[in-house]
């Protein structure tokens, strides 16, 4: 083997992992409002997920899941206001 075939071997090698790696990364990046609708104990997790799985293909539907993951109209605390008593 040749010094010329194994740089390109490393070369495929390393496209291929940046290929994966992107793709990975995009793939968690994706998942963040399904955990903060969990986190936040949402009514429509599922809903959130699948219009996240949609953002996949649609930016603007990603950032209307982040916004929806936030917002729960049927969660009784909502309206609260938040109280924080480390300022005072």
């Amino acid at each position: 083997m040749n010094s010329e075939t194994l740089y390109i071997f490393f070369s495929w090698f390393f496209i291929l992992f940046g290929i994966v790696a992107i793709i990975w990364g995009i793939l968690l990046i994706h998942e963040i409002p399904v955990e903060i609708a969990m986190k936040n104990n949402h009514s429509q997790v599922k809903a959130i997920k699948a219009m996240t799985f949609s953002g996949l293909f649609l930016f603007p539907l990603f950032l209307a899941a982040i916004i929806w993951a936030y917002y729960d109209p049927n969660n009784p605390d909502f309206n609260k206001a938040p109280t924080n008593t480390e300022l005072s």
